[in-house]
């Protein structure tokens, strides 16, 4: 940023947060604060019309703000157990463990806590059940506005499924490798609790390797909750550093995390690699897919063969007895044009 964008960021942060004092703002009110604001600073901090959008982009990242709560338009499916999260039982340790995150170390203040928590309790009841016996093959949507907290809301079904049994979590992180350190990053300490940077570099010592960050600081401490990280920061999905670490699905204890690129070669080695000793994996998985109206929708005609992203990710959907597929997008355009029954 140059040294006028910066100055006009911190200014109207500033005045927002002050003004919001008791009260969180929406992302609406933030953005129409930024532009009142801009006329009073253009003279003496004069900032181009692409410098303004990219400060305002950056203002809800950097103010606490209020989110909404979410509505769901559903099929009626006489197959699933609506209410199932409500009812099931476990102790909720990584949601838990978030949650005291987001409040002691990130400043959330309690009503959002709960807001967050009672969309991600709707959400998880329409995700299949892990703790069931029967194949399911579960496919979703969800839709916010950009900044909404739509990472936030997903990092929280990360802790909860786990907590509920999920025992595979992919996560498709953009086409853009830049993309998916990100969401690494952003998963490493706000699920994982531990810095993944060295996690898959066996010349490293076990002090470099785990590094606490984010949840992983938060007490209490119990060394038997554990996520087990096939993919870094350093390195996106890769079955020779997987080999080399003696990672494999047979011996996993706790849950499986890959964060990986949508891209045809990655997708398509990851099928390879979970379907290696078995065609079906009886373990429950949950796929997220970041920005699902990118690159994920088959954009061929019904004669042709489905597009290669969109064809490796089914394939990965099918690698397992019990799926939830959940897409997240701001621009949901290309995704509710898709035939229901082409998506099976």
């Amino acid at each position: 940023m140059t040294k006028n964008m910066e100055i006009v960021f911190n200014q109207i942060r500033q005045i927002i947060e002050t003004k919001y004092t008791n009260k969180l703002p929406t992302v609406d009110q933030i953005y129409s604060e930024a532009e009142s604001l801009r006329e009073i600073l253009k003279l003496m901090y004069p900032v181009s019309e692409a410098e303004f959008e990219s400060i305002k982009k950056r203002l809800p990242e950097n103010i606490l703000h209020s989110i909404g709560y979410a509505d769901t338009l559903r099929m009626r499916d006489s197959s699933h157990q609506y209410g199932w999260y409500k009812l099931s039982e476990n102790d909720g340790f990584f949601w838990n463990r978030y949650k005291d995150y987001l409040s002691s170390k990130k400043k959330w203040s309690q009503p959002v806590v709960e807001r967050l928590h009672k969309t991600t309790e709707d959400i998880m009841d329409n995700l299949g059940n892990p703790q069931s016996d029967e194949p399911f093959q579960r496919r979703g949507l969800l839709l916010g506005d950009v900044q909404s907290g739509k990472t936030a809301t997903y990092t929280a079904i990360c802790n909860k499924a786990t907590d509920t049994g999920y025992r595979v979590i992919i996560v498709l992180a953009g086409m853009m490798e830049n993309l998916r350190i990100q969401t690494q990053e952003r998963l490493d300490a706000e699920f994982v609790g531990l810095d993944s940077k060295y996690t898959l570099d066996n010349k490293a010592d076990s002090s470099m390797r785990n590094v606490p960050v984010g949840v992983g600081k938060v007490p209490p401490f119990i060394p038997n909750k554990r996520i087990t990280r096939f993919t870094s920061v350093s390195t996106d999905f890769n079955a020779n550093v997987i080999k080399s670490n003696g990672l494999n699905l047979n011996d996993l204890k706790g849950t499986a995390l890959f964060v990986v690129k949508k891209n045809k070669s990655v997708l398509n080695n990851l099928f390879k690699w979970l379907t290696k000793d078995e065609d079906v994996l009886n373990l429950p998985m949950l796929l997220i897919d970041d920005e699902a109206d990118n690159a994920s929708v088959n954009t061929n005609s019904e004669e042709m063969d489905p597009t290669a992203i969109n064809a490796a990710i089914n394939k990965i959907l099918r690698a397992f007895k019990q799926t939830t597929y959940m897409g997240i997008t701001a621009t949901p355009f290309a995704n509710i044009f898709i035939d229901p029954q082409m998506a099976e």
